[in-house]
């Protein structure tokens, strides 16, 4: 039998807010996070592991509808993607500022995707 990936739902399991026109939630395969992302005004963000330990909450800018969000290993990086063509990074290393940068690439949809995908595991996988 192939091995496949799922969520499995257990004893404990990670409660988040629902998804709705205000709330969008993601789900990060490699830190096995989720995300709520509520907007409207600031952007309210709920990152939960699969323990208590692990929740993070905090506040971004409203810059637009959040299309995929993710933690680098050690939740030192956060990258959000807003556009077809650019992710923005914001750094939560503690004792460091909160400096904010972006990433863009000129090249088409499809080519920007397997292009992010490679980009944020090369930064993430050397932090």
């Amino acid at each position: 039998m192939s091995e496949e990936h799922y969520l499995e739902l257990c004893g404990n399991p990670v409660q988040f807010e629902n998804a709705s026109s205000v709330n969008n939630v993601f789900f990060d395969e490699a830190n096995k996070q989720v995300f709520a992302v509520r907007s409207g005004g600031a952007t309210g963000v709920v990152v939960k592991g699969p323990d208590d330990k692990s929740t993070v909450a905090f506040r971004m800018d409203d810059k637009g509808e959040v299309k995929c969000i993710k933690f680098s290993f050690g939740n030192k990086i956060l990258a959000v993607q807003r556009t077809s063509k650019s992710v923005e990074f914001i750094n939560f290393i503690p004792d460091l500022l909160h400096l904010e940068y972006s990433q863009e690439c000129k090249v088409t949809s499809r080519q920007f995707y397997r292009w992010a995908v490679i980009t944020l595991f090369n930064i993430f996988c050397f932090l």
